[in-house]
């Protein structure tokens, strides 16, 4: 390898990572530790009974919130009309919530 300036992008499904800006020596041979950045949290909603007049092919808009007080973010996600729904979350404990859900037309 050459010396030099190299940055890394790093790829694996449902596993993200930021890029890695690295500079190669003849005396620093090794690469730092790559380290998984976030990672994809996912689930399905699954509804048996609706009320009265809705399709059961809805949509949910659904929350993830950190449990942690000292971090604030609330993450806002939309299910497919099937209930499945992604978000990408860094390591931590997480409360996940439907906070709508509404009809497809």
């Amino acid at each position: 390898m050459t010396a030099g300036t190299y940055s890394i992008d790093a790829k694996k499904e449902h596993i993200f990572f930021d890029t890695l800006t690295v500079k190669i020596a003849p005396n620093t041979p090794q690469l730092a530790d790559i380290i998984a950045a976030r990672f994809s949290v996912c689930g399905d909603i699954s509804i048996t009974h609706f009320p009265e007049g809705m399709k059961s092919m809805s949509k949910y808009k659904v929350t993830m919130t950190p449990q942690d007080k000292e971090r604030t973010s609330v993450l806002l996600t939309e299910s497919d009309t099937q209930g499945r729904f992604c978000f990408q979350a860094r390591r931590g404990s997480y409360n996940i919530q439907v906070i709508e859900i509404y009809r497809c037309i």
